[in-house]
């Protein structure tokens, strides 16, 4: 589960955080099933003494895997 706050002036509005879930689409598969799952990265910089350009920069890379029959996992 990832969650994150709004970032204000003076802090983190921790009142309306976001938050996301990322599973597995397979339940019941063994350790490799789950190794071999979606992959899910991103960069985000919320560090209030950050430089403007860095409190800005966000990516987000998802790459979905597929079964041995091409069908994808999530």
């Amino acid at each position: 589960m990832l969650s994150w706050a709004k970032s204000t002036n003076s802090g983190y509005n921790y009142q309306n955080k976001t938050v996301s879930c990322c599973f597995n689409g397979v339940y019941g598969g063994g350790a490799g099933a789950r190794a071999a799952g979606p992959e899910l990265s991103f960069t985000h910089s919320p560090n209030m003494n950050a430089s403007e350009e860095d409190k800005n920069s966000k990516a987000l890379h998802v790459t979905r895997a597929s079964d041995s029959g091409g069908n994808p996992w999530c």
